[in-house]
């Protein structure tokens, strides 16, 4: 194993340094409509943390990556959504707050880390990720769930496609 790679094709590290620049323009766009984004019950980082996990799964075929990265967005934000209701209710019914939020954790919990042997496509990493980040915040996570749902698939198809298309293109025009 080695540190440092003592080259990289000119064709990646262009495709590279495209991709970056990509990605820079899409978050000063975010960050100018952060505001009115945020009105919406729409949270930054729900678009942007799907790009940065989409990259991280590169052992994983790009169009697989699509399909595990909108799953995860999904069933995170719905776990999120779901202990936070839970909680509540368990809270209501006479629970104390530590016990209240273990049952329901212990659950999501199970259901990821088990359901992703037999359903890794939907029960995964990202998911993880989406659902840890969204109880960072678990009084929004019922009321943002669906609108950082949308900004998540939205962040998956617009940001992940137009990369992957971006690289296909440096490709093409350098073969």
């Amino acid at each position: 194993m080695k540190l440092i790679e003592k080259s990289v094709p000119k064709t990646t590290l262009y495709a590279k340094l495209l991709i970056l620049g990509w990605i820079i323009l899409c978050n000063l766009f975010v960050l100018m409509l952060a505001k009115p984004l945020e009105k919406l019950g729409v949270s930054s980082w729900a678009i942007f943390l799907v790009n940065i996990l989409f990259f991280l799964a590169e052992d994983v075929p790009p169009k697989k990556r699509l399909v595990m990265a909108g799953f995860g967005v999904v069933t995170g934000l719905a776990a999120a959504a779901g202990m936070s209701t839970a909680v509540g209710a368990l809270e209501a019914a006479g629970l104390p707050g530590p016990a209240a939020a273990i049952l329901p954790l212990s659950v999501v919990l199970a259901v990821i880390i088990i359901g992703n042997a037999y359903m890794p496509l939907v029960f995964n990493n990202i998911g993880f990720a989406y659902f840890c980040v969204s109880m960072i915040r678990p009084e929004r996570a019922v009321s943002d769930a669906l609108p950082n749902i949308i900004a998540g698939l939205a962040g998956n198809l617009f940001l992940n496609i137009s990369c992957l298309l971006i690289a296909r293109f440096v490709k093409r025009r350098r073969t």
